[in-house]
């Protein structure tokens, strides 16, 4: 029996790594008591156990500033184990301080192996100073990658998929695909005014039709209240525009009104959602890069398990795209418009909470970050990619 015995960590893919990379039979977790909390474990043991196939998993409490304590409880577990016949090998890839030195001290007892694995690089790091033949190296396995449901499960979160809006539902589809690419060049040509227009239409959308009636006088007010959309022939510029690639039809600017009717719901959604077609084109180019093994769109996630015991129950925060490869995941946000410090605090806040410090965090904006934002970016480690107007229809996120 392959028997990995390695410290708790508060960071939760330490505690999963070298389960998901090497044929583990038993973990035997060292930690402290106010890191092993009951729902911190009971997600671990949920993910090695639908991952890996792990379920003989044991802890052991030791004292954070006793040496002494740490080192007897670290020798009578591999003493057990050596007596039952089975190979220990010592994970220090979430090792603290003491923890280490108690381990290169059993090591040395035992002649057992150490490793730790570099998480950014999937690289295994073998402290063999025995020259054993018995090594972790020798029990790989066809790597486990983390999905991005199991992923969030192992932060003691989850995904409500009823939050979820419909038309994000199909997006994987060729024929949303194919309409998505042709509605984003129509989004390039008119970057700059897209989020106007889309209100515009978004004021008078009846939920239960597909037929837009819109008033003059009812369009040059919103308009006034925007900066940079004042004319209504440019308006219809930008209908005739949508229609042509058939997103609606009937169009006609009559009697001082204009009117038309949406093709389906999905693209009444989109039109009427000025932020959609940013998020959903970034997604699909992500999607068929190939280089994501598992990619979501407008994931709302629950913290409900964070929050076991405490008053505040369902806390849900949606991030606009959630990718992963590699066990290793980047929160994307989605901005059409202005980002200010307030989008880059959340998309902060939601990446820490549900990715611990292995997340990467991209910022995607329609618009050029001001230098002061930017440079508040660049201090949280959010990286940013601009859509600027009239570049290449293509995106290239990493």
């Amino acid at each position: 029996m392959n028997v990995d015995i390695e410290f708790y960590s508060e960071e939760p893919l330490e505690n999963v790594i070298t389960c998901l990379n090497y044929n583990i039979d038993r973990v035997i977790f060292i930690g402290f008591q106010d890191m092993m909390t009951e729902s911190s474990k009971e997600s671990v043991e949920e993910v090695l156990e639908e991952v890996a196939g792990i379920v003989d998993i044991r802890y052991l409490t030791v004292s954070r500033n006793d040496l002494d304590d740490i080192i007897c409880k670290m020798d009578k577990a591999v003493h057990n184990e050596i007596q039952m016949g089975n190979s220990c090998y010592l994970d220090i890839t979430g090792g603290e301080e003491l923890v280490l030195v108690a381990a290169g001290i059993i090591a040395e007892r035992y002649k057992c192996p150490m490793h730790r694995i570099n998480i950014n690089s999937n690289i295994l790091h073998e402290f063999n100073m025995f020259n054993s033949s018995d090594t972790i190296r020798t029990k790989r396995k066809e790597n486990c990658h983390l999905n991005i449901e199991q992923f969030i499960k192992l932060h003691q979160g989850s995904i409500n998929y009823r939050a979820q809006k419909d038309y994000k539902i199909c997006i994987n589809s060729t024929e949303s695909s194919v309409n998505i690419k042709r509605i984003w060049k129509v989004f390039k040509k008119f970057q700059s005014k897209w989020n106007g227009y889309a209100n515009i239409i978004k004021y008078k959308t009846n939920t239960n039709s597909l037929k837009v009636v819109l008033l003059h006088s009812e369009i040059q007010s919103i308009m006034s209240k925007c900066k940079n959309i004042n004319s209504i022939l440019e308006f219809m510029e930008f209908l005739k525009a949508i229609q042509k690639i058939k997103v609606i039809s009937n169009l006609h600017n009559l009697n001082k009104r204009i009117t038309f009717e949406f093709n389906s719901d999905f693209f009444k959604e989109i039109m009427c959602d000025p932020g959609s077609i940013l998020e959903m084109y970034t997604y699909i180019t992500a999607h068929e890069s190939g280089k994501y093994d598992d990619c979501s769109i407008g994931v709302h996630l629950d913290w409900d398990m964070l929050n076991k015991g405490q008053e505040e129950k369902g806390v849900l925060n949606e991030i606009d795209l959630l990718l992963i490869k590699d066990n290793l995941p980047l929160f994307i946000s989605c901005k059409c418009g202005a980002v200010d410090h307030n989008a880059l605090y959340e998309l902060e806040t939601v990446a820490k909470k549900f990715g611990g410090k292995y997340a990467d965090k991209l910022i995607v904006s329609s618009l050029e970050l001001g230098e002061r934002t930017y440079a508040r970016a660049q201090a949280m480690g959010i990286n940013v990619v601009e859509i600027i107007q009239h570049h290449s229809n293509n995106m290239y996120i990493i």
